[in-house]
């Protein structure tokens, strides 16, 4: 019973009940000695690097597709 009247001039006297979330984070902060992080620098955007674009015929020869083949006829070596 007495534990219900203390509690009821608490809440009178505005001790103990939640107020906002913002004025409870405020007391929070200054309960706690808290101090807002320094705002992060944003990274600046790579330089863009230009592309070398090739040729179908320069891939074909850099994957050694353009390369001669031989083989043997009639004993002797010849191209394709």
């Amino acid at each position: 019973m007495l534990s219900i009247l203390k509690d009821k001039k608490r809440a009178i006297k505005g001790e103990g009940t939640m107020g906002t979330l913002a004025g409870e984070m405020a007391k929070w902060k200054k309960a706690n000695g808290y101090k807002a992080d320094k705002p992060k620098k944003k990274k600046k955007d790579p330089v863009p690097v230009k592309k070398e674009e090739f040729s179908r015929r320069e891939l074909e020869e850099m994957m050694g597709v353009r390369n001669p083949t031989y083989s043997r006829r009639r004993g002797a070596l010849r191209q394709r």
